[in-house]
């Protein structure tokens, strides 16, 4: 199953075949889709919020009513405006921390599945006492062992897609990853870091870091449709990349949405030809089938 998102483009789920990463997998979906839908239905109904005081007029509401729907128009229009500024970056803040959450659950899940993880070659440079390591399957147990395995490996200290990378390692699931993916990911990090830790305004680091944005230091990091939409896309792109690798893993076809402005970026990954081979398939099997009426 391919569900569409809110603008029509499809997220990936690996519901077609069941595994110890479904729930991982599936707890991302469900807020990505959130997210976006979110995002999309508050860029439309905001716009309707302006025509609120005109409507109570025509329905002659009394001046109450119609003064309540003025102010809530002009906070609108402000935002419009703006471009949607506190919406996205309340957004991108929520996403990225999504997609750490999947990442450090996929870790968790794997060495669930499989605990001859932590006595492998790479997990050699975690070093938490024996009780943790080899104790019972607790919560935080697990967690202990990814915030230790993050810290060893310097996944915790790392940026764009390495932070993740370096964790997914330790579980063999790391890999390349599509330029473009590769760039939004670590775009939408740097700019997180700013919301999280600095209400938006633009540090040195920040603009050292993403000269190519064009923010100045002292400056809010507003972001309009247009630059918050191919970051978003970009997270949902490399949870893609990421179904691909287990589905890899278990020698099943690849999945090949792409969002909007990351068309063709799959096609740079190995099993790239999987991907196109069961579109093709299950398209035969469609047309195939009898019409139902």
């Amino acid at each position: 199953m391919i569900p569409a998102m809110a603008d029509g483009n499809p997220v990936p789920t690996v519901g077609r075949a069941r595994s110890h990463l479904s729930e991982a997998f599936d707890t991302w979906l469900r807020y990505a889709e959130a997210a976006e839908d979110l995002v999309h239905l508050t860029h439309e109904g905001l716009g309707r919020v302006l025509i609120l005081p005109e409507l109570y007029r025509i329905l002659e509401a009394n001046e109450g009513r119609i003064e309540q729907a003025e102010w809530k128009a002009g906070r609108a229009k402000r935002e419009i405006d703006a471009g949607f500024p506190t919406l996205h970056a309340h957004s991108l803040l929520g996403l990225c921390g999504a997609l750490e959450c999947l990442v450090e659950d996929i870790v968790i899940a794997s060495i669930k599945h499989d605990t001859g993880l932590l006595s492998s070659e790479r997990f050699s440079k975690v070093k938490l006492p024996v009780s943790v390591m080899f104790g019972d399957d607790s919560v935080d147990r697990f967690t202990a062992i990814v915030t230790e395995a993050a810290r060893a490996t310097n996944a915790d200290v790392a940026v764009g897609v390495t932070k993740y990378e370096r964790l997914l390692d330790l579980v063999g699931l790391s890999g390349p990853v599509p330029r473009k993916v590769r760039d939004a990911l670590y775009e939408a990090q740097q700019i997180r870091n700013v919301w999280a830790h600095r209400g938006g305004t633009a540090d040195r680091r920040f603009v050292d870091a993403c000269p190519h944005l064009g923010f100045e230091v002292g400056q809010r990091v507003d972001m309009s449709a247009e630059m918050f939409l191919p970051l978003m896309h970009g997270m949902h792109m490399y949870g893609v990349v990421l179904v691909n690798r287990h589905l890899d893993s278990r020698t099943l076809p690849h999945v090949s949405p792409e969002c909007v402005g990351y068309e063709g970026c799959l096609s740079e990954l190995p099993g790239a030809d999987s991907a196109e081979q069961s579109a093709a398939t299950d398209a035969s099997s469609q047309a195939d089938s009898p019409e139902v009426s």
